[in-house]
């Protein structure tokens, strides 16, 4: 095949169990509204390379968390989530999207981020668009509650900055799993926010070119072949 053509299916990148296509690749171009992928490949690496990651640290994939919010009972979502041990884990990172179609897990259009810390025994509700989400990231707490062994306890973060456009919010839940894993104590992230949030409005600026570049250097690295017109592609 000429090497310079491409198609939306293309390998950009397989890291750990997630591989990016190009099509999702693309949805970190500027105006774009990110999908499940890029989200659930973003905290695969923050697993795998923040400073604040380790075995206690669980980041739950965009696509368990809408299958869990799509269960309608409780013993399957326990079933569900049973392989991963959350009640050994002190953080708890939850990619919350508002789709109510269980079949179509990229049908929503807002994106926020969920994280419980032992250490205060609640869950943080970080959100771009103010309560959007609250009431589902409410209903997923109530569901990883008894996985955790916790209450559903969830505190909307007030400090949370507010996204100015309709398609950045998956890039803000992503600055904030970032944020919350570069800090020596994850639970005292929102205190964070409140003295100071500039630092995470301009990672918000630079996240969308990072991530690519990241995923140029991640691509360089494994030597795929099959998908090298993606870095040349004119986007």
């Amino acid at each position: 095949r000429d090497s310079t053509m491409v198609a939306d299916t293309d390998v950009v990148v397989s890291y750990g169990d997630v591989v990016l296509r190009r099509r999702d690749a693309l949805t970190l171009m500027d105006g774009e509204w990110l999908n499940d992928q890029v989200i659930t490949f973003f905290l695969e690496y923050l697993k795998r390379e923040a400073p604040g990651s380790g075995p206690k640290v669980e980041f739950l994939h965009a696509s368990l968390v809408h299958l869990v919010a799509c269960l309608p009972d409780q013993d399957q979502v326990d079933s569900v989530l049973s392989s991963l041990s959350l009640g050994e884990k002190e953080v708890v990172l939850a990619p919350i999207n508002d789709s109510t179609d269980p079949s179509e897990p990229e049908s929503g259009s807002h994106w926020s981020l969920l994280v419980y810390c032992r250490h205060d025994g609640r869950f943080c509700h970080y959100d771009s668009l103010g309560g959007s989400n609250d009431e589902r990231a409410e209903a997923m707490a109530g569901k990883l509650g008894p996985s955790l062994g916790c209450s559903a306890r969830v505190t909307r973060v007030k400090q949370m900055p507010r996204q100015g456009n309709g398609c950045d919010c998956g890039i803000f839940a992503m600055a904030v799993a970032e944020g919350v894993m570069c800090v020596t104590e994850p639970w005292a992230f929102p205190s964070a926010l409140e003295s100071d949030s500039s630092q995470l409005l301009a990672r918000v600026r630079t996240m969308r070119g990072d991530v690519l570049s990241l995923l140029a250097r991640l691509q360089r690295k494994a030597e795929i072949t099959t998908s090298t017109a993606f870095l040349d592609a004119d986007f």
